[in-house]
């Protein structure tokens, strides 16, 4: 994103920051200037104040520069040429000089002749990069070796008309765990500056993760993200800090990492009515989801308890079929899932083994599905709903509203065939009508009950 340069025309505005104590008396100066980005050569002057009584007879310093905008400058067979003395107050000194990086330029000077009065005491001979904004700062000062005591001030170069509001510490890349919650990943005011000092408001102009995670801006600086439930990927948002017409953009990368969820069961039902002697169908695949992994790439694991009975296990597709032999009670059914990450999650369900049916019971199985009015009705707090089942079905009765929103769930999973009835308890409901449906199949049933408190 390219930063958008303002339209007023202006000169360099140095701003000066004294970092040393107020009881010193000499003070070292860098000042304020500015050039037009077609200057390819300047000089800045740093000068002396406040000398006497003291005097100079040694000194060295670095300067530190942004190389994208300014850098020193060079002759036309490459050696340095980063300082004039002609015309100083060191014009009678010793001077060497050194570059120690790109943005750090070494510089050291000692003579025979003291210097005592205020001045300038060198130029700085630079070189125009590119349109922008420069701190220019003086440090590691060495005066004599420690004395006499000094302050010193650094400056601001401007060259062109660049944008008063800038980027200083770019936002970068962050990385985060998937369900991460909330993260306060910047302080927009350690991003960006404005150089005429400035308060600098900010807005969220760009964010390309709408599916990933949410952005805001709190505390009036502070850049936040929070995280979608298991969502995970890249994204990017772009931040506009302004003030007035005075702007600079900057974007900020966001990785957030998957984390394995383990798969996890749902509505799976805790207790099934089943005749002995029969095959049972149980469709698993109904019941259990994974964030990561499909259905194909799961592996599940049955187990009867107790052992001793002779039950028949056979997984075909998504399906388990349990020939049940001719057994009357109760028994546990236990599911093992795992993902390809290798978290597991099991589950149990009770089986009710109800014993071989005689012709006269099989004659009273119902011919029709049918869902009962409850009784008693009205009713507080309790009441029972009954329904019947011509065959083995996979059986749902639920409990809503009027507003048709779910207050309970009394039935779900697969019911033998037969009459069945379901105890409700309405003690934590408020008073009034709610409506509750029987679904199997094809088969949709809807009956009202009154509550009375």
């Amino acid at each position: 994103m390219k930063k958008r340069a303002g339209t007023l025309l202006w000169s360099i505005i140095l701003i000066f920051g004294v970092t040393q104590t107020a009881e010193a008396q000499l003070n070292i100066t860098l000042p304020d200037t500015s050039f037009e980005a077609s200057q390819s050569e300047f000089q800045i002057p740093i000068y002396v104040e406040n000398l006497a009584p003291d005097s100079i007879l040694g000194f060295s310093f670095t300067i530190v520069f942004n190389p994208s905008v300014i850098t020193m400058d060079t002759t036309q067979n490459g050696s340095l040429n980063g300082f004039t003395k002609a015309g100083t107050l060191s014009s009678g000194f010793s001077i060497v000089q050194n570059m120690l990086s790109d943005n750090e330029y070494r510089v050291s000077g000692a003579g025979t002749t003291p210097i005592e009065m205020d001045g300038v005491m060198m130029y700085l001979n630079m070189i125009v990069a590119g349109e922008g904004i420069s701190e220019v700062q003086i440090t590691d000062i060495e005066i004599n070796e420690g004395e006499p005591a000094f302050t010193y001030s650094n400056g601001l170069v401007t060259i062109g008309n660049p944008s008063l509001v800038e980027v200083i510490s770019p936002l970068g890349t962050v990385e985060l765990e998937e369900n991460f919650g909330h993260a306060r990943v910047a302080d927009l005011d350690t991003v960006f500056t404005s150089y005429a000092g400035e308060t600098l408001s900010y807005q969220i102009t760009y964010t390309d993760s709408s599916d990933i995670f949410d952005t805001g801006i709190v505390e009036e600086s502070i850049l936040a993200l929070s995280s979608y439930s298991s969502a995970f990927g890249e994204g990017e948002v772009i931040v506009r800090a302004f003030s007035g017409n005075q702007e600079a953009f900057d974007t900020l990368k966001v990785i957030v990492h998957p984390v394995n969820d383990a798969p996890y069961f749902y509505d799976l039902p805790d207790t099934l009515r089943i005749q002995s002697g029969t095959t049972f169908s149980f469709n698993y695949a109904s019941y259990v989801d994974d964030v990561e992994d499909t259905f194909d790439d799961l592996s599940f694991e049955f187990k009867m308890d107790p052992d001793t009975v002779d039950f028949q296990l056979e997984v075909k597709g998504d399906t388990l079929l349990i020939g049940i032999p001719d057994y009357t009670g109760f028994v546990t059914l236990s599911l093992r899932v795992t993902d390809t990450g290798g978290k597991t999650t099991e589950a149990s369900i009770v089986l009710e083994l109800m014993g071989t049916t005689s012709a006269e019971q099989k004659a009273e199985v119902p011919e029709a599905f049918k869902l009962h009015q409850n009784y008693p009705n009205p009713f507080n707090p309790a009441t029972v709903i009954w329904y019947q089942l011509p065959v083995s079905s996979q059986v749902s009765l639920k409990l809503y509203d009027l507003m048709g929103r779910e207050v309970a769930t009394l039935v779900t999973g697969q019911m033998a065939a037969g009459e069945h009835k379901v105890h409700v308890d309405a003690s934590k409901l408020s008073s009034g009508v709610y409506i509750y449906r029987l679904t199997s199949g094809d088969f949709v049933e809807t009956k009202k009950m009154i509550l009375i408190k």
